[in-house]
This record gives structure tokens, sequence and C-alpha cells, in this order.
């Protein structure tokens, strides 16, 4: 948890101390803040914690800050549990096989032991034992009075569950915290005074863009690339994926570019990524992929992109390395972040699927599970907002026009202003 990885630095691993800047917590039901500094304790006024809050928030980060201020505390053994990582739903044997025990050690192990949990994205759990895993977790959380727990997520519909959970989110940055982030990265002086003047210049239609620590690494690693503020959010996507697509290295000023083993010029590239990515999303968002088997869906995606003609094990070899948009680690290959894989679905509903974007939108947007899909429809609306107000804002405001004509029936009136009806 010392570590973090970040696209602005080609997912090199950075120390988290360096490039942390704290954030603050609220708790949703009173005023009640928490700066997450080193000196913080976030248990201190409740031991049962639930932080939720949209992408590129930075939780993850924020939970590897207080696993190292559990460690600095020494009061608690922190147990850091990525739940991207559950191969199934038995999240007792997943926290035994952590801390180094046989999965036969009785369950009394996590109350005499002074452990504290933090459980980081129940939003990437994958979506075939979700809410199984969901019910283990609420259920673990219920047996461990005594124990501090932290559980983060972005907003899912099953997280009703965590009754005994008191709810926080996560402040946005303000302007300042954005530039000390901004000051952060650039520990070589290179932009961070002309990108902070082009901040203060523009910092009314670009402030929405910095209320997240990740939307201010992609603006760091886009005007790195290109001195110019995207004005869109699937801009500083798409600025970031031309940076590590033309330079390998960019913490340093040169030219070079690293060839590509698959051949393929950006453009081809990045079809087949947005091709790969629709699949990963309406595969209930799949992040992360064993070696083989990655190997197979790539190959798919390359199959189906009309004109390609790569190796599949090239394109994956470029896109952990030459284009570092994806982690390897030991035999898996995930998403450096979830909001990249939502990015290029969102790129192919937008340019790929011509007749069909209509219909796509429509069923996320109706799906059941739609907030899986949230992330992804924001961005199809910054893409193309006038097919997005004609399928999705026009729907709902049918909607909500059919549930007011239905709700308040005659019977309903006797004695009732129409406006505090309407109201």
């Amino acid at each position: 948890c010392s570590y973090i990885k970040t696209i602005a630095f080609q997912n090199i691993p950075k120390k988290l101390i360096d490039l942390y800047e704290p954030l603050t917590i609220c708790e949703t039901s009173r005023e009640n803040t928490i700066k997450v500094d080193r000196h913080s304790d976030v248990f201190k006024g409740h031991k049962k914690i639930l932080i939720i809050d949209r992408a590129g928030m930075g939780k993850s980060t924020l939970s590897k800050r207080i696993v190292l201020n559990e460690i600095e505390k020494q009061s608690n053994i922190p147990v850091f549990i990525e739940l991207r990582t559950l191969s199934n739903s038995d999240i007792k044997s997943h926290i035994k096989t952590l801390i180094g025990v046989t999965k036969t050690t009785p369950d009394e192990i996590f109350k005499t032991i002074p452990f504290s949990f933090i459980f980081d994205g129940i939003d990437e759990i994958k979506n075939e034992f979700k809410s199984e895993s969901i019910k283990n977790i609420s259920n673990f959380i219920n047996e461990i009075d005594d124990q501090p727990i932290l559980v983060t997520s972005r907003q899912e519909a099953g997280l009703s569950e965590f009754t005994k959970l008191t709810t926080f989110t996560i402040r946005d940055l303000k302007l300042q915290q954005a530039i000390a982030l901004i000051n952060r990265y650039d520990t070589n002086n290179e932009i961070k005074e002309t990108l902070t003047a082009e901040i203060e210049k523009n910092k009314k239609s670009i402030v929405e863009f910095l209320t997240t620590p990740l939307y201010v690494s992609l603006l760091f690693c886009a005007y790195k690339h290109r001195t110019l503020l995207p004005k869109k959010i699937h801009q500083f996507y798409t600025q970031v994926y031309e940076a590590l697509f033309e330079a390998h290295d960019l913490s340093k000023q040169s030219n070079f570019t690293r060839p590509k083993l698959s051949g393929l010029d950006s453009e081809d590239f990045h079809r087949v990524l947005r091709r790969f990515g629709i699949k990963c999303l309406l595969n209930d968002g799949k992040l992360e992929y064993l070696s083989d088997e990655i190997g197979i869906e790539i190959k798919k995606a390359i199959d189906e992109t009309a004109g390609i003609n790569t190796k599949a094990s090239d394109f994956i070899k470029d896109m952990t390395d030459s284009v570092p948009l994806f982690l390897k680690e030991g035999a898996t290959i995930r998403w450096s972040h979830k909001s990249l894989m939502e990015y290029f679905a969102a790129m192919y509903i937008c340019h790929d699927a011509k007749e069909n974007q209509k219909v796509i939108l429509r069923k996320l947007f109706e799906n059941e599970k739609w907030t899986l899909f949230r992330n992804t429809l924001e961005l199809c609306a910054d893409i193309d907002f006038p097919t997005f107000r004609k399928e999705i804002i026009k729907k709902s405001l049918e909607n909500f026009l059919e549930y007011t004509e239905a709700s308040y029936k005659n019977d309903y009136k006797r004695g009732i202003k129409n406006d505090d009806i309407e109201l």
C-alpha cells in the first residue's frame, strides 16, 4: 500500500506519500468531516465506515492511506482486501488466505487478533457472485463487532445491506488542492507554472473537471503531451491516449516513440480498444483477465474490427507496455482504471455502433442494474449529447410525465390544491 500506480507515470509505481493530496470525507447524515492525512484516525468516531462516491474520486488511494495510518498507529493490524480479486463469494476464506492461515483455522481469529479490515471496491466484484459476496461481507461485518471496518464503493443497489456502517462521501477537490496535486506530479517543474496559469485563466470553464484526483492526473498527462486544456471529459481521455501512444516516457523531454509490435497506428489501435471496451462493459464491467483468457478476447476484438490484421499477443504486449493502459500483475492483466474501460466503451457506442447506438443507450438506461453503466452513460452524454438528449433525457421526461399523471387520481385530490400536488 506504500506504492500506487497512476496513468500519469505510465503505471510505474510511485510512493503514495509523494502523490497523495489529503482528501476530506463527509458523513452524509450530519456535518461531520475528517481530513484524511498522515495524522488522522478515521475510526476514532465510527468503527464501521462505508465510503461511497463516483468514479475517479480516489477511493482506492484513500484506502491505502488509511492502511498506512493504521500501521503507523500500531493499534491494529490492517488487512487490505481488493475486492476485484475475489474468486468466489467466500470472504472469510479469502481473508484467511491473505493473512497466511489455513481455511480450517477457526473464525475466532478475526475477533481475537486486533485486525482492522479495509474492503476496497464493492463495485468491482465480479457480477456473477456480487450479490452473494455483498451478503457475506455484510454478515462478516455484523459478526465482527469490535474491529474497525471500512468499505468503499461507487453507488450500487446492494449497498443497502450495510446497515451497521456509517456512510461517508469524499468531498470534491478545491482548486488549490488540484493545483497542489499537479505540483506533486511535476517534481521537475516542467509544466506546472504554465498549466497553473492556464487553469487560473480558464477556471470558470474547467473547474468542474478539477474536482477529482483522476481528472487532475489525466489533465497533467494530457497537458504534458499537448498544451491545450480539454473542454469535455472525453477529451481528457482522448488526449491522454494520444500522449501514451505517441510518447513512451512522458517524464522525459523527448520525441522518442516506442515502436508498436502490433504495427497499428493510433486510430486502428483505438478502434480495437473500443471493441474490447464494449465487450468488457457488457460482460458486467469486467476489468481483469487471466493472460490466456484475455488473449482469446483480444483476438475476437481484432477479428471483429474491420481492416485490422495483427497478432493478439503483439497487441497485448503493446497495451501493457508501449501504450500502458493495462496493468500486468502475475498471471492477470487488467485495465489500469475502471473509467478507462468505460471511456472506450462509450466511444464504441457513439462512434462504431451506428444504427445500434440508440438501442444500446436505451438498454443500458433501462437495465435494472443501470448503476453499473452510470459513468458510461455520462460519457456518452459528453461525446454525443444530441443523441443522448433524444434517447435518454426525452425518455426520462416521458416516464416522469406518465408517473405524475397516473399517480394522483381524483379520489386523492379531495381537499388538496393542485399546486400542492404538483409541488
